[in-house]
């Protein structure tokens, strides 16, 4: 699996398809479009994920009135992500030895809170065989294990999802910040 300070060819992204809280200063499309008009300027692609061509209209629409022109290095797919936490359940690229681009596919369990029995986790393991189809890939490596997602190791989108060494479920993390890249390439 490539490192997340490698070279890539977009980031993924989704775009909320709710509001759950009232207060306007919680409103989780802003941050979104601050990363994503960050990335799109320094020349980074950036692939959003809208459920559908209504979706799009309205990520659109929102991105206009609040002062975000959509970029040439922004692309709108049509998936449903469900939920924005993509990085923690979304695709994870691979390459295998003969550079052959692939994907991995994990369990998901919505962080602990269900089972990866119940129709929301499976939708959220079943979303990087989606993004697969979606890109033409059609190597996925399918790993039934549960994978939370979001810890540096692995993930593009995000360095981290807690401030803390330790995950919810007291495995200790990784203490190497995941945005220091070494000096020098590792051999295989």
């Amino acid at each position: 699996m490539p490192a997340e300070f490698e070279p890539h060819a977009a980031i993924w992204m989704g775009w909320p398809k709710e509001q759950p809280y009232a207060d306007p200063a919680l409103d989780t499309r802003v941050p979104i479009a601050q990363i994503i008009a960050a990335l799109c300027a320094h020349g980074v692609a950036v692939k959003l994920m809208c459920t559908d061509e209504a979706g799009e209209r309205e990520a659109r629409r929102w991105l206009g009135a609040h002062g975000h022109p959509v970029s040439d290095h922004l692309e709108f797919v049509h998936l449903d992500q469900i939920d924005i936490w993509v990085r923690d359940y979304g695709p994870i690229f691979t390459r295998n030895r003969e550079n052959r681009l692939g994907m991995a596919r994990f369990l998901q369990n919505q962080w602990g809170y269900a089972t990866t029995s119940d129709p929301v986790s499976r939708a959220m393991t079943a979303l990087p065989e989606r993004v697969a189809r979606h890109e033409g890939i059609d190597h996925v490596t399918a790993v039934d294990v549960v994978s939370e997602g979001g810890t540096g190791s692995s993930t593009a989108a995000a360095p981290c999802s807690s401030a803390g060494p330790w995950s919810r479920n007291g495995i200790r993390r990784s203490t190497r910040r995941p945005w220091s890249a070494p000096t020098a390439p590792r051999s295989a």
